[in-house]
């Protein structure tokens, strides 16, 4: 269809339009200087004036700015220091995570930095945008981070105030000490709360690549993360931390999380309840020490079809793959493919662990797939109590020991699977029988 002149003209008009005449997208001010080699073509080299860039963001708190929608242009946007942001709803977007990079130059701060400044931050929406350290050689330094939030230096979280409601989606990560999470200085811990974290990729972490700690108040509640990838690369630096940290995460939900060549801990999880963990791949997994590949602490957390893999083992200690702690612990295992790429540890290697038992909490495992690995599920007394044995089963059956433990009050009621020779095993049960604890086979 061919355009009238008329119409034309006004879309003529509407081009040449500043965009902040229409009151509602800010871009950001910037000055090229250069070209840099991108992916699939040059792309402009652009030093943002960081000073101005985080007058604009007050502005925008104070409404002296009437901009709620804030753009990145394609191209590598180099700053010298924190963007400060302390505002919500807003809009931060660029281009696409790897067409708009925001470059942090200063070997001493975060890309971006929310300070809820003792307020209740809500709304914050930030995309399509990648961050990225200039110093892509390790270590580097502890306050680099790429999205940080803090409530002011000597503040503690509660239910008026933190961040909610929010979402961040299609953003990459790179070189960074810490991908995203919460910097602890003093008493300024804010509680993250019934926020979307989806399609983030996080490349060459030092410490951690998400880490979410508890305020002490409200927690980090009703959090969501889906589609997150973790690579380590490359020579990627010695990791310090676990690649996921969260604690008091209650009703946290998480799906297809990818985490490869990590080399200490890959996911912790301390205290909260309702957590759900679904399509979880750990590849190329570094046992690094004693630290187990997945541990939980007080809590209860059901794991669904789960994949993970080690290349290598530390000979130091004996290696764990799950790592369960405190009574309230509850970890239920369904769909479960275990792998070893390599020779277990001189130490051994166990499925489980339990720290701090009396009791250590209860194990449901089903649909257990172990490959290159031994085909013993449990360590040995010596290494477990056998309080775990009794709270313990895999594929419906009662876990496997060498012996019996004296029979008690402990095990009334409770199921053992014990060799018989070279013939088989035998399931036993403890029952009461005219006030006598005894072993009955079944």
């Amino acid at each position: 269809m061919k355009l009238q002149p008329a119409t034309q003209f006004l879309g003529a008009l509407l081009m040449l339009l500043p965009i902040a005449a229409f009151g509602q997208l800010c871009t950001v001010p910037v000055t090229a200087h250069g070209v840099t080699v991108g992916r699939d073509q040059p792309s402009a080299v652009r030093t943002a004036n960081t000073t101005a860039l985080n007058t604009m963001f007050t502005g925008i708190a104070s409404g002296s700015i009437p901009c709620h929608n804030v753009q990145f242009p394609e191209g590598t946007i180099e700053i010298n220091g924190p963007v400060s942001i302390s505002i919500g709803p807003i809009t931060i977007a660029g281009v696409n995570r790897e067409l708009s990079v925001i470059m942090q130059t200063s070997p001493t701060a975060p890309a971006f930095l929310w300070d809820s400044n003792n307020a209740y931050v809500t709304g914050i929406y930030v995309h399509d945008l990648g961050f990225d350290n200039a110093n892509t050689t390790a270590p580097y330094n502890g306050v680099q981070w790429g999205l940080q939030f803090q409530c002011t230096a000597g503040a503690k979280g509660g239910n008026s105030w933190g961040y909610a409601n929010s979402q961040f989606e299609r953003l990459s990560i790179s070189h960074m000490n810490v991908g995203l999470g919460e910097f602890t200085t003093g008493g300024g811990v804010c509680p993250i709360w019934s926020t979307h974290f989806q399609d983030i990729k996080f490349y060459n972490m030092q410490s951690h690549a998400i880490y979410l700690v508890s305020s002490g108040a409200v927690g980090q509640p009703a959090n969501q993360f889906d589609r997150i990838d973790i690579l380590q690369e490359n020579s990627p630096p010695a990791t310090t931390g676990d690649a996921i940290f969260i604690q008091a995460p209650s009703g946290l939900v998480m799906n297809s999380i990818d985490i490869e060549g990590w080399d200490n801990e890959e996911i912790q999880i301390e205290g909260g309840n309702s957590v759900i963990i679904n399509d979880l791949r750990v590849e190329h997994a570094v046992f690094n020490g004693c630290n187990p590949s997945i541990g939980f602490f007080d809590g209860d957390v059901i794991l669904n079809s789960t994949s993970i893999s080690w290349d290598s083992f530390s000979n130091s200690c004996m290696a764990n793959v799950f790592s369960i702690a405190g009574a309230s612990t509850s970890l239920f295992v369904n769909g479960v493919t275990l792998t070893a790429n390599t020779a277990a540890p001189s130490a051994g290697l166990t499925l489980w662990r339990a720290d701090n038992p009396n009791p250590p909490g209860k194990i449901i495992a089903n649909n257990l797939t172990l490959n290159g690995l031994a085909s013993e599920y449990l360590p040995s007394t010596a290494v477990l109590t056998t309080t775990l044995y009794s709270r313990y089963s895999i594929d419906t059956l009662p876990p496997p020991v060498d012996t019996l433990p004296p029979a008690s009050a402990t095990y009334m009621g409770r199921s053992f699977m014990v060799a018989a020779g070279t013939t088989g095993h035998i399931i036993y049960r403890c029952i009461q029988n005219a006030g006598t604890y005894q072993w009955v086979a079944q």
